[in-house]
């Protein structure tokens, strides 16, 4: 099958050479049909875990097998709040990390690892959030 593996890498060689020359001939037209061709594709299920992976790669530098298998770890509970990990709703979980050190630390629900970023990653500041709303509270919580 060696002229076969020949054929589709010279075929390959071919249809990216047209493309390059397409694109420079036709710039606003070639933009217009690659943004609708990946708009369709990132709402595939293959697409929506493509670009999930990418991004956790590219953001904090953790494969996406490496989130999945801390969320199976965890039972699928938040490690903040031990809540169910929402896996579909809005955003999906977070992968919360370190902003120090970029490493990855565990899986959370976005709300409750903003709430971690919004105080810094500081423990200290979460402590006295914590305290103040324990004693400025109208009703304490059950």
């Amino acid at each position: 099958m060696p002229y076969k593996d020949q054929q589709s890498e010279a075929a390959k060689a071919s249809r990216k050479k047209a493309t390059a020359t397409y694109k420079k001939n036709h710039p606003d037209k070639y933009r217009e049909i690659h943004t609708s061709y990946h708009r369709k594709w990132a709402k595939t299920p293959q697409g929506k875990r493509s670009l999930k992976a990418a991004s956790l790669r590219c953001r904090i530098g953790v494969e996406l097998a490496v989130v999945e298998a801390a969320i199976e770890s965890q039972n699928n509970l938040c490690l903040v709040c031990n809540q169910p990990l929402d896996l579909e709703g809005w955003g999906g979980p977070a992968a919360d990390h370190c902003h120090y050190t970029d490493s990855f630390r565990g899986v959370l629900h976005r709300t409750c690892n903003a709430a971690i970023g919004l105080l810094r990653d500081d423990p200290r500041l979460l402590r006295q959030a914590a305290e103040y709303l324990e004693n400025h509270s109208v009703h304490k919580p059950q």
